[in-house]
């Protein structure tokens, strides 16, 4: 009686094995991501909104354009400004960053290059908007700014903004 000889079951090819590997970092690059977004909708729906409020005072001296404030946004967190002249047909604007410590933010910007008037100012924060917030500030806001509130809050398409605008104050 003649021995029955297994043979080894055929393993997949190198391509094979290539092509499943492939697929699945795929899967995971497309899926992981829609996964986390819905995630953090679903945790930042769930969180309390954070009354957030910026106050500031814009003084002006020849050229030079200074705006101090307070605010309860964390330490890190950073706040655009845009410096322009209301009603001018002339929409040079100065534009810059500045960042938050210890609930305080100062600012100093040379505003020689707008056109001729009375200066205001916009002060800008927001998550996901205009520039990058530290990893804290994310965290604490969401993404989009989900979690932030208060009067000086609006919302432009999905992204949640806090804006304020004042004139600046002093010798011209």
């Amino acid at each position: 009686m003649a021995g029955w000889q297994v043979q080894p079951a055929a393993s997949p090819g190198r391509g094979v094995r290539w092509l499943l590997a492939l697929l699945a970092l795929g899967a995971a690059v497309v899926i992981l991501p829609i996964a986390l977004w819905i995630g953090s909708q679903i945790l930042y729906g769930v969180l309390p909104d954070i009354d957030t409020h910026v106050t500031a005072v814009a003084h002006l001296d020849g050229n030079v354009a200074s705006v101090a404030g307070e605010t309860n946004l964390p330490d890190g967190a950073v706040i655009s400004y845009r410096f322009f002249v209301q009603d001018s047909a002339d929409a040079t604007s100065i534009n810059g960053t500045t960042t938050v410590r210890d609930g305080r933010f100062a600012l100093i910007a040379d505003v020689s290059g707008l056109p001729v008037g009375r200066p205001s100012v916009d002060l800008t924060f927001g998550v996901g908007w205009d520039v990058d917030q530290p990893a804290n500030v994310v965290l604490l806001y969401g993404p989009y700014g989900q979690r932030l509130a208060g009067d000086q809050v609006w919302s432009d398409s999905g992204d949640n903004l806090l804006e304020v605008t004042m004139p600046v104050i002093g010798a011209a």
